[in-house]
C-alpha cells in the first residue's frame, strides 16, 4: 500500500532542522547565560552571608536550603534572556538583545549591592515606594549623594567579569542539547517557585531565597498592588475618624489659637548645637531656648527610619505597640481635629509625585487648605531649575494664622497647620543658599576622609539653614496666641554607625541611634505663655523624659481639648508621659528598642 503524501510532511521534516538551528543559537549565547547567572547568584549569596554572619537571622541550615532555589532561579532568568534573544535568526540582533539583558541584570545587581552595603537590605516593595515617590531632582541628588561608593561598584564589576568567564569556560564543555536541557529545567523549576510565591502574596517568605531580577519583577507588581491597597487604607483611615471624637472640652491653651506642627526632614538631634553638638548649627533655636521661649525635649526618638513609615504613626492614632499593618485602622490627626472644631491646613515644600505614597497625598489631602511651594505642588521639579526655587524659605509667605482662616471658616476653635519642610533631605548641598555654607571639611572633628568630612559639613550647613527657617516660622507666630511644635520624621546616619562606618542616610533596616534620635521642641508665643503659665512650666519640667513621637497625634488632640476613643494618659507628651518601651520599626521590618 502506497501512503499518500501529507501536506504536513514538509512541516514535520523542518522541525528537527529548526530545533537544531535554535539549539545552535542558544549555545552561541552561553556568554550571556553565564553573565546573567553570575550577576543573580553573586548578589544573592552576599545577602545570605549577611543574614548568616551579620544580622544572624539565618542559620547554616537556612543557607544550605536556599542554595538549590537560588541556582534554579538564577538559571531560570539567565535562560529566559538567552532564549528570548535566540528566537531571532540575525546574529547581530540576538547578540544585541542578549547584551541588553546582561547589562540590565548587571545594573540591577549593582544597585542591590549598593542597597545591601548602605541600607542592609535588598530591593523590596517598600523600596519601590521611595523610588516611585521621588521626582527627577530628588533622584539626581540621591545618585550624587552615593557617589562615594564607586569602589564597591568597581569591585562588583570585577567579580562579575571574573566569575562569568569561569562559568563560560565550564559551559563551553557542554553539548548544545545538554546546555539547553539544563536551561529548560532551571526555567520551569525556578519560575515555578517564583510564580507560586507571588500568587500567594508571600513577600515575607524570605527575600534571600529569590534573585535580583525576581525581586525587581515581582516587587514592582507587588508595589502596584500595595499602592491600590494604600488608597483603600487611606479611606479606612478617614472613616475611622468619623467615630473617633467622643467629646470636646476647654483647652488649657484657650480658643482661637494657632497650633503649627513643623515637620522636619532627616534632621538628627546629634548634629544640632542645642542638643550638644560642638559646632554652632542652631544659633537661633539655642537662643530661644536660653531665653525660656523654647522647650527642647532632650531624649526623643522617631517611630521609624523613613518618612512614610514614621508619619503613619506620627500623624495617626496608631502606636508601635500594634502590628504595623494595622496602622490604617486608626484615624488621622487632621481628620480628627476637623471634627473637633479646628480649621486645618497643610503647607508643603515636598514633592507632589509618588501617588498614594506621597505624605501630602496620604495625610495632607485631608486638610481644609492645601498650599505651599508652587514648584513642588505643580510637579515642576525640573533638573535645570535653580535650587533657590526649592529652598524651605519659599514657604514663609504661605504661613497662615487663625485670623486669616476664620473669615472663610467661622465658628472654628482655632487653626492647626502642618508645615512640611524639605529640611536636610539627602542631597544636603542642595538644601541651603550659599550664604549658609558656613562649615567646611576643616571644621569637622571626626576621623574621616576629606570627602566624608565634606559630606558632614554640607549636612551641618543644612541644619544651620533649617535653624533659620524654623526660627523664622516661630517669629511669624510670636505676635499671636500660637504654639509651634518642631519635630523631624527621622534622623540620618553620617559615617557614625560602628557596624557600618561608610553608611550615609536612613531607611532600609538601618536603626543606628542617630537615625532615629530626632529633635523635638515646642515654642509658645509670649501671649500663649501668659495665658497658660502652669502648662508651660510643667512642660519645662518634663522635657528630659524619654519619649517617642508615635503618640504625637494623641498628645495634640488631647491638648486641644478633643477627647477620643483612643485617649490614653500614658501617651500625652505635653503633660506627664509615662515611661514606655520605645520600640522603633524600620521601613523594611527590623526592630530596635531605645
Amino acid at each position: 500500500m502506497i501512503r499518500k503524501n501529507s501536506p504536513f510532511d514538509g512541516v514535520f521534516q523542518k522541525i528537527p532542522v529548526r530545533l537544531t538551528a535554535l539549539l545552535a543559537r542558544i549555545a552561541d549565547l552561553r556568554w550571556a547565560f553565564a553573565a546573567v547567572f553570575v550577576s543573580q547568584l553573586l548578589l544573592s549569596e552576599w545577602f545570605l552571608w549577611n543574614l548568616l554572619m551579620v544580622s544572624q537571622k539565618y542559620s547554616m541550615l537556612d543557607v544550605l536550603i536556599s542554595q538549590p532555589i537560588l541556582f534554579l532561579e538564577a538559571g531560570g532568568w539567565a535562560f529566559l534572556i538567552v532564549l528570548s534573544a535566540a528566537l531571532f535568526p540575525l546574529r547581530w540582533l540576538r547578540h544585541t538583545l542578549a547584551a541588553l539583558g546582561v547589562i540590565l541584570s548587571g545594573f540591577l545587581a549593582l544597585g542591590e549591592a549598593l542597597l545591601l552595603k548602605a541600607y542592609d537590605t535588598v530591593y523590596n516593595p517598600e523600596m519601590c515606594k521611595s523610588i516611585v515617590a521621588s521626582d527627577s531632582r530628588e533622584s539626581a541628588e540621591f545618585i550624587a549623594s552615593i557617589s562615594h561608593y564607586w569602589e564597591l561598584f568597581l569591585l562588583m564589576i570585577g567579580l562579575l567579569v571574573l566569575l562569568s568567564w569561569g562559568v563560560i569556560l565550564f559551559l563551553r564543555r557542554l553539548r548544545p542539547i545538554t546546555f539547553a536541557a539544563v536551561g529548560v529545567v532551571c526555567f520551569f523549576l525556578g519560575f515555578g517557585l517564583s510564580i507560586t510565591r507571588y500568587r500567594n502574596w508571600q513577600w515575607a517568605y524570605a527575600p534571600a531565597r529569590t534573585t535580583t531580577n525576581d525581586r525587581m519583577a515581582w516587587g514592582l507588581l507587588r508595589a502596584v498592588r500595595m499602592g491600590q491597597q494604600l488608597d483603600s487604607q487611606r479611606q479606612s483611615m478617614h472613616l475611622a475618624a468619623e467615630a473617633a471624637v467622643t467629646d470636646t472640652v476647654a483647652s488649657p491653651l484657650g480658643e482661637e489659637v494657632n497650633v503649627i506642627l513643623v515637620l522636619g526632614e532627616s534632621a538628627r538631634a546629634a548634629s544640632m548645637q542645642c542638643y550638644g553638638y560642638p559646632l554652632p548649627t542652631t544659633p537661633h533655636l539655642s537662643q530661644l531656648a536660653q531665653a525660656g521661649e523654647l522647650c527642647i525635649f532632650s531624649n526623643a526618638v522617631s517611630p521609624a527610619n523613613a518618612t512614610i513609615a514614621s508619619t503613619q504613626a506620627m500623624l495617626t492614632y496608631y502606636t508601635n505597640e500594634r502590628p504595623k499593618d494595622h496602622w490604617h485602622q486608626y484615624p488621622d490627626l487632621l481628620s480628627v481635629l476637623k471634627r473637633g472644631g479646628y480649621a486645618t491646613a497643610w503647607i508643603t515644600n515636598q514633592e507632589s509625585t509618588g501617588g498614594p505614597w506621597s505624605v501630602q497625598q496620604l495625610f495632607g489631602s485631608a486638610a481644609d487648605t492645601l498650599m505651599g511651594n508652587a514648584y513642588r505642588l505643580n510637579k515642576t521639579n525640573d533638573l535645570f531649575l535653580s535650587d533657590s526655587l526649592f529652598y524651605d524659605e519659599q514657604l514663609l509667605p504661605h504661613l497662615l494664622t487663625f485670623d486669616e482662616v476664620a473669615k472663610a471658616q467661622p465658628h472654628k476653635r482655632g487653626l492647626f497647620a502642618v508645615v512640611h519642610l524639605m529640611g536636610s533631605h539627602a542631597g544636603y548641598a542642595h538644601r541651603y543658599p550659599k550664604r549658609f555654607a558656613r562649615f567646611g571639611a576643616k571644621d569637622i572633628a571626626q576621623t574621616l576622609s576629606p570627602a566624608q568630612k565634606e559630606v558632614v559639613a554640607q549636612y551641618d550647613n543644612s541644619i544651620l539653614y533649617n535653624d533659620y527657617v524654623v526660627s523664622q516660622i516661630m517669629e511669624h507666630y510670636s505676635h499671636s496666641r500660637s504654639l509651634v511644635i518642631y519635630v523631624s520624621d527621622h534622623g540620618e546616619g553620617l559615617f557614625d554607625d560602628p557596624k557600618n562606618p561608610d553608611f550615609v542616610g536612613h531607611a532600609g533596616n538601618a536603626l543606628a541611634p542617630n537615625i532615629v534620635k530626632v529633635p523635638f521642641m515646642v515654642y509658645a508665643s509670649p501671649k500663649l505663655r501668659e495665658a497658660a503659665p502652669q502648662w508651660w512650666n510643667n512642660l519645662q519640667r518634663i522635657k528630659d523624659q524619654p519619649v517617642m513621637t508615635d503618640v504625637l497625634s494623641r498628645s495634640i488632640s488631647h491638648l486641644l481639648g478633643i477627647r477620643t476613643r483612643y485617649d490614653q494618659p500614658a501617651c500625652y507628651l505635653f503633660e506627664s508621659p509615662t515611661p514606655r518601651v520605645r520600640k522603633v520599626i524600620a521601613a523594611d521590618g527590623a526592630t530596635a528598642v531605645f
